[in-house]
C-alpha cells in the first residue's frame, strides 16, 4: 500500500498502523462523516502496569443526533486531561525517551480544547514532527459515501473490527515487558517513549 490515495478518520494519539499507512500514501483526514461511538475518533490505547488499556477523550452526549466529526465537542466537566497525563506518566515514566519528548505533548494537556478535532490533529502534527514525516494534514472539504481512486479507510479504525493482517508489526522492548508479551499497534505514544528517534525507522 504506497502511493495510493487514502481515506483516513482524524484519531487521537492514533495507533502505529495508522502511521504506516500514511507515511507513504497521499491521506486525506475526513471531517464531515457522522461521528461514531466505539471506535478511535475519542480514544486510544497504552500498555499500563495492568495491561493495555484505553484513554477515552470524553465528548458532549448527541441524543440520538448525527453530528459531523467536526462539530464534536469535548465535555470538559470531566477532569480528563489530568486523568490521561497521570495514566501516561505513570505507563512511561521509566521509558527511555519518555523525558526528551514529554514536554513536547504537555500542551495537548494543558491547554483546553473545545472541539475533538483540533485535539485530534494537534496530537497528529507533534507525532509527525517526532518522527519527520512531512505529509501535510489534509481534510476532506465535504463528505463523499464512495469516493473515488480512493482507499476508504474510515470505518476500519475499530478496536472492536481490527485487521491489519498485511502489517508487520516487528517487536520492540516495551516498558512491563518482563510481566506482558508484545502488545502490537499501541498508540503512538508507546513507540515514541520506548523508542524514540527509532520511531521513524520502526514505521517504515
Amino acid at each position: 500500500m504506497n502511493n495510493k490515495n487514502i481515506l483516513l478518520p482524524i484519531v487521537p494519539f492514533a495507533p502505529i498502523v495508522f502511521y504506516m499507512i500514511i507515511k507513504s500514501n497521499n491521506a486525506t483526514f475526513e471531517v464531515f462523516e457522522n461521528y461514531q461511538k466505539q471506535t478511535y475518533r475519542n480514544r486510544y490505547f497504552i500498555l499500563a502496569a495492568n495491561g493495555v488499556i484505553p484513554l477515552t477523550i470524553p465528548v458532549l452526549g448527541q441524543a440520538g443526533k448525527k453530528i459531523p466529526v467536526a462539530q464534536i465537542l469535548i465535555d470538559n466537566k470531566l477532569n480528563w486531561q489530568e486523568v490521561h497525563l497521570r495514566s501516561i506518566e505513570a505507563a512511561y515514566r521509566s521509558a527511555a525517551f519518555y523525558d526528551h519528548y514529554i514536554n513536547l505533548f504537555l500542551p495537548l494537556f494543558k491547554n483546553k480544547y473545545t472541539k475533538l478535532i483540533d485535539f485530534n490533529i494537534e496530537s497528529l502534527q507533534i507525532a509527525q514532527k517526532i518522527m519527520g514525516l512531512k505529509n501535510e494534514v489534509e481534510l476532506t472539504t465535504e463528505f463523499i459515501d464512495n469516493p473515488a481512486n480512493t482507499i476508504d479507510l474510515r470505518n476500519n479504525f475499530k478496536p472492536s473490527k481490527e485487521n491489519w493482517n498485511q502489517f508487520q508489526f516487528q517487536n520492540y522492548f516495551q516498558v512491563f515487558s518482563d510481566k506482558f508479551t508484545f502488545q502490537k499497534n499501541l498508540s503512538i505514544l508507546d513507540l515514541i517513549f520506548n523508542e524514540g528517534t527509532a520511531a521513524k525507522k520502526y514505521i517504515e
